[in-house]
């Protein structure tokens, strides 16, 4: 067995305990072993000085002490217990015989002359498993499958290492330290893949069924779902993460709560990290709570401004304007301004000159609202939210008009209302002034007249 140093497993006295006797059995039967040439050692008991000692070749092995046998050893009399050792050491001679035989038949002529043959059929069909690890990597997880390919060949190694008497001691370590923490990392992989999988499958049949449940969904409806979506997957792979890297550990053998307890100025750092990573993990939470933005959103923050292409509880991916993509984590999303919710307001001005009728142009303004809402009903509402003298500039009199409009249709409105107004004021005669200064030249006594 691999998780013991030896055939089979010895108690602990107070003198030694039960692995350091392994270990001294495991050298002495090393010894032995090298001494076999065809011949199988014969495996016998006697007892010595009243013990029931296991010998091999007449040499004493191995000697069943009261801590080999079961709890209720010293609630039996001295015959009984002599029959509890006897058996004891017959199972050991059991093993032992059939390990001894085994041994013997690889180490045989026969055996060493076919090894480099067997060798070559491992390796032939190591090949074959790493040409179909590569192309099943490449075809279904989109990777080279470096894993695998290292499973496949630390495999080869260890069988081609095991049938072999002289390197047969290499094969426990291949095994140990390369095959099983590789098998249990792919097993544990595709465990959490399959585990990341059934939770998305879920979280989307959930969203599914809620915008079923809903007679009329809207636009927003079905951001608000991809949005929750696309977070409770992320939130689906961390804790499938978590779990996964908790069974990696426990399945080497890592104590995973001694490692951060005793891991010192690394532990601290570790913590501050994690604290960080839960900072950012709350105001996700809390994003999708309370509904601030959803993706496809077009949102205004004190660090990033533009379209929110997509969104993870750590995470907000913004495109802005210049078309840059910033990406963003969620705890520096304090103040959040969206612009894609309900309605927008187009905030217009213009000024005119001074001598101009203000009553007669807020007509035209409003004129112009109108006509640009009966051709767009779906951009703008036909009547401002207000209009009037905004202020009384140096060289111009402003006029402001506030217009309802869809949302994100605030700025072309803007724009075509610039258009449409300036036209119509050209038609209507009104002047539309520019900042003017007259200068006055002031002549200094001595200068002639041609200057």
């Amino acid at each position: 067995p691999l998780d013991t140093p030896f055939l089979f497993r010895l108690g602990s006295t107070d003198k030694m305990t039960g692995e350091e006797r392994e270990r001294i059995l495991q050298s002495q039967y090393h010894r032995i072993l090298q001494k076999i040439d065809g011949e199988v050692p014969e495996v016998t008991i006697d007892t010595v000085s009243g013990m029931t000692v296991v010998t091999i070749a007449d040499e004493p092995f191995a000697t069943v002490l009261p801590a080999d046998a079961p709890e209720y050893y010293e609630r039996l009399d001295d015959e009984r217990k002599k029959k509890l050792e006897l058996m004891i050491a017959q199972r050991w001679k059991w093993l032992l015989q059939v390990d001894l035989t085994q041994e013997a038949r690889t180490r045989s002529p026969e055996s060493l002359a076919a090894f480099p043959y067997i060798v070559g059929v491992f390796f032939f069909i190591s090949l074959v498993f790493h040409a179909l690890a590569d192309s099943f990597s490449r075809k279904y997880l989109n990777s080279p499958g470096w894993s695998l390919k290292a499973f496949v060949w630390l495999a080869f190694l260890a069988l081609a290492s095991w049938i072999h008497p002289v390197f047969k001691p290499l094969a426990t370590p291949i095994i140990k330290g390369g095959v099983l923490p590789i098998f249990y990392f792919l097993i544990i992989v595709t465990a959490c893949g399959i585990a990341y999988r059934l939770g998305c499958r879920a979280l989307e049949n959930y969203a599914r069924a809620y915008m079923e449940s809903h007679r009329a969904p809207n636009k927003h409806l079905e951001q608000r779902i991809q949005t929750i979506i696309q977070g409770g997957r992320f939130l689906v792979a961390t804790v499938v993460a978590i779990c996964g890297f908790a069974w990696m550990m426990g399945a080497l053998g890592v104590d995973v709560g001694k490692i951060f307890a005793g891991a010192g100025f690394a532990g601290v750092a570790l913590g501050v990290i994690g604290k960080d990573i839960l900072n950012d993990y709350f105001f996700g939470l809390n994003i999708l709570a309370e509904d601030q933005f959803t993706i496809g959103d077009f949102i205004e923050t004190p660090v990033a401004t533009g379209t929110v292409e997509s969104f993870n509880l750590r995470t907000t991916r913004i495109r802005e304007t210049d078309g840059g993509l910033s990406i963003v984590t969620n705890s520096r999303l304090t103040v959040v301004k969206n612009h894609s919710r309900d309605f927008a307001n187009a905030d217009f001005r213009v000024g005119v000159a001074y001598g101009s009728d203000t009553d007669r142009c807020i007509e035209l303004i409003c004129d112009e609202v109108r006509k640009f809402a009966e051709e767009h009903p779906d951009k703008l509402e036909p009547n401002p939210v207000f209009t009037g003298v905004h202020e009384l500039g140096d060289s111009a009199v402003t006029l402001r008009a506030l217009i309802r409009t869809a949302a994100l249709e605030q700025w072309g409105v803007g724009r075509e209302l610039n258009r449409r107004v300036l036209h119509r004021f050209k038609t209507e005669g009104v002047d539309i002034p520019f900042p003017q200064r007259t200068v006055w030249l002031k002549k200094e006594a001595g200068d002639s007249d041609s200057n």
